[in-house]
């Protein structure tokens, strides 16, 4: 069997930044705490733990020392409690995230009804909510026929794909007489879509690594099980199972851009034993 690796795949650089904050914090405060998962990935979370390093679900819960607040972001109110408890805040939100919040807060005063594409029970899409007044969150384009407004600001989930924000955009068009839309998609993230894309249709079986909870990861998988039905989403080496190699001659391996690289490579290193 061979192996082909997409490229682009494992950490971008707003998660390395996160990680890196939260490995330095813990080197300097013994009690750490990140808001929320730091990244949405098991092992990463339990690697930290491990140095000092805990996650929590609510500032409430924080007495003292220092939050992280993850790279997904947090809202606004968050900031205010932990100020409040006069606790160090260590802001490890991803600058593409920060992009995004800051227009969803523009759009708002501009005098746009904001419209958010993506999934509205993620963290990242709940702290863009929070800086725009009634924000309206969609998953696809059939959720948007019924937002009839004059001014529409659309802007997405920096998880979400090209095509999904385009089909929304364009369904919204006879919705109302404005429209203005940001890209807000991560770049890194639309590369990663379409080197996977490009993989799955040239090998037997495709593998997706990473956390069940990571929507890019999840994301990856589906783009990618369109293409090839042989395509399997795993968190980790202990995932694989035997069958799904018996016929296999190439193999293709991607991962979401919060998956360590170590875990990649262990995933590497179960198949080259399965061969």
């Amino acid at each position: 069997m061979k192996i082909e690796i997409a490229s682009g795949c494992g950490f971008c650089s707003g998660v390395k930044r996160a990680i890196k904050l939260a490995e330095s914090s813990a080197g300097i405060d013994k009690e750490v705490y990140t808001l929320g998962p730091i990244i949405h990935n098991l092992q990463v979370v339990q690697s930290l733990e491990k140095k000092g390093v805990r996650a929590v679900d609510s500032i409430d819960k924080i007495g003292r020392g220092t939050v992280i607040f993850r790279s997904h972001g947090v809202q606004p109110e968050d900031f205010i409690k932990a100020k409040e408890k006069h606790l160090k805040i260590v802001d490890g939100t991803c600058p593409i995230v920060s992009r995004v919040q800051k227009l969803a807060e523009k759009l708002t005063e501009e005098g746009y009804s904001v419209v958010i594409v993506g999934d509205p029970n993620h963290p990242e899409v709940e702290g863009i909510v929070s800086r725009a007044k009634d924000a309206i969150v969609v998953q696809n384009p059939d959720e948007v026929k019924a937002v009839r407004k004059k001014r529409l600001g659309i802007i997405a989930q920096t998880t979400q794909t090209l095509s999904n924000l385009r089909a929304v955009t364009s369904q919204a068009m006879g919705n109302a007489s404005e429209i203005k839309v940001y890209n807000t998609i991560c770049k890194a993230v639309l590369a990663l879509q379409e080197s996977s894309c490009k993989l799955a249709k040239r090998v037997d079986i495709l593998l997706v690594v990473g956390g069940v909870s990571s929507a890019n990861t999840k994301r990856l998988f589906l783009l990618a099980k369109e293409i090839n039905p042989n395509t399997y989403h795993i968190e980790g080496k202990d995932y694989l199972r035997l069958e799904w190699f018996k016929e296999a001659k190439k193999i293709g391996l991607t991962a979401g851009t919060s998956t360590p690289s170590w875990v990649i490579d262990e995933v590497v290193k179960k198949i080259m034993e399965v061969n």
